[in-house]
């Protein structure tokens, strides 16, 4: 094979590889096995595919081993390509790369040498994957992943700047995180998780210096960060209470947005209703989220996107009582006497 056939044959494996890595439904079981095989095939292709383009450069360089020099056709390396798989036994376990050839012939241990550093980055990948798919499974209470294209929507609303410290309280595995990474690289995020299983996903995916804690709520609020993203559990209004107090974590000025469930304004009840009041009195602004929006998620629930912001630093009027009368006491500058009504100081 020349180099520029070897180059052809690896663009035209593209489409494949594309199509076995495209989203696939893996809410039940079944469903998971047949998105992990796709998954498998598709890194298969994808070794096929670099290995291929590394043969080319090696072969006009004049650098290629002597025990691959016999190649002659695609099928011949991708059988060289091809992984040891081991399977738990489980009916719908579709098996995990060990990262190792399936061949023990020279030819195929010095190939998968020099695609190591490629396969190292595609396996790590495929960890943080079958994770993932595990916890949609595990029955997680009130783990429903933010899918990446809302998880998006979210953080584009906030209007995250690069150094607007970001407060992620109920991270689960990572989805709104990562969307910050993504849109706001170098704005520093401070996530609370307090599911074990999903802590260990954030920590793969390399948040885990970010993790402050698992329970949010058992933490005295600060006043410290400038935006708070969040997607927390619906379940019995947990989000009412969940939402209030991680407002009580903005500065001023700042802004939260939050995914709500879709009842959140409209059911009544006592927490409902004093939400809703203060949800008011904070002047916040509601959107209804397009249905399905959390289908991938496995669930039809309705939600809300729900943005509240934080008022800027207001003047405040202090009255103070002295012995000659009263003193209007503006915050951070100096007092005024009591003969300056306050309506002629344009505090407001």
């Amino acid at each position: 094979m020349t180099p520029n056939r070897m180059r052809t044959m690896a663009d035209k494996l593209q489409h494949q590889i594309d199509d076995k890595f495209s989203d696939r439904l893996s809410n039940t079981p079944r469903r998971q096995r047949q998105a992990a095989a796709a998954v498998l095939d598709g890194l298969h292709l994808e070794r096929t595919q670099s290995a291929l383009r590394w043969l080319a450069d090696a072969t006009e360089a004049n650098t290629l081993p002597s025990c691959l020099a016999g190649l002659r056709s695609k099928k011949a390396v991708h059988e060289l390509t091809r992984a040891r798989i081991v399977r738990s036994g489980g009916y719908y376990d579709a098996g995990v790369e060990t990262g190792e050839p399936a061949s023990e012939s020279e030819a195929a241990r010095v190939l998968w040498h020099a695609l190591a550093d490629r396969q190292r980055e595609r396996l790590e990948k495929e960890r943080i994957r079958r994770a993932l798919d595990d916890a949609r499974l595990a029955r997680i209470p009130g783990y429903f992943p933010t899918p990446a294209n809302l998880a998006a929507t979210v953080v584009q609303v906030a209007e995250i700047g690069p150094r607007d410290c970001v407060l992620e309280p109920s991270a689960g595995s990572g989805a709104l995180v990562d969307a910050v990474v993504s849109e706001a690289p170098s704005a520093p995020v401070t996530a609370y998780e307090i599911a074990p299983r999903l802590r260990a996903i954030l920590e793969m995916k390399g948040h885990g210096a970010a993790l402050a804690g698992s329970d949010f709520m058992e933490v005295t609020p600060r006043q410290v960060y400038d935006r708070v993203i969040m997607n927390p559990p619906f379940e019995n209004g947990q989000d009412l209470a969940h939402v209030r107090r991680a407002f009580e974590w903005l500065m001023p000025g700042g802004r939260l947005v939050a995914i709500m469930s879709g009842n959140a304004l409209e059911r009544s009840g006592r927490r409902w209703d004093e939400f809703r009041a203060w949800f008011e009195s904070k002047n916040g602004k509601a959107e209804l989220l397009p249905a399905g929006s959390f289908a991938e998620s496995g669930t039809g629930v309705s939600a809300l996107l729900v943005v509240v912001d934080a008022p800027a630093v207001a003047a405040r009027l202090v009255v103070e009582p002295t012995r000659s009368g009263l003193q209007y006491v503006l915050p951070g500058c100096e007092k005024v006497g009591a003969s300056a009504p306050p309506a002629q100081m344009d505090l407001f």
